[in-house]
């Protein structure tokens, strides 16, 4: 990440930075590798994106936060959002999809746009009535 950063600054190139989303186990019963929290602790993610936000203040990237979004008081990925506890499923990603607009529209810089020129209106030619 501080690699892409640094060549991200160097370039002149607008970058948007994700926080990782939360996992959880609730679907652990539907099968038992569906139990995430033990390979990623959820106090580890949250100690990441903590890092990564920090980071990004401080380098002034954008921070896109799909973290909060989508955890529960638990501290895990809520039950409706993914159906495997690690992947977010197609209400995560209804969830996902505005914050990610949000972060690119605030990456970019506003597009300034100029007024139409006016142009010359050329006469109309009216037609010759036939007798």
């Amino acid at each position: 990440m501080l690699m892409i950063a640094d060549l991200c600054d160097t370039y002149k190139i607008k970058v948007v930075f994700a926080s990782l989303t939360p996992v959880s186990d609730y679907h652990k019963a539907e099968n038992k590798s569906y139990e995430r929290t033990l390979a990623r602790p959820p106090i580890f993610i949250k100690a990441l994106n903590e890092w990564i936000e920090t980071f990004c203040a401080n380098r002034h990237h954008v921070y896109l936060n799909y973290h909060s979004a989508m955890v529960d008081l638990k501290g895990e990925l809520k039950e409706d959002l993914g159906d495997d506890g690690l992947h977010p499923n197609a209400k995560g990603y209804r969830i996902m999809a505005p914050l990610a607009l949000d972060a690119i529209q605030k990456a970019l810089p506003a597009k300034v746009v100029a007024p139409p020129v006016p142009t010359e209106k050329k006469p109309v030619k009216k037609a010759k009535a036939s007798n």
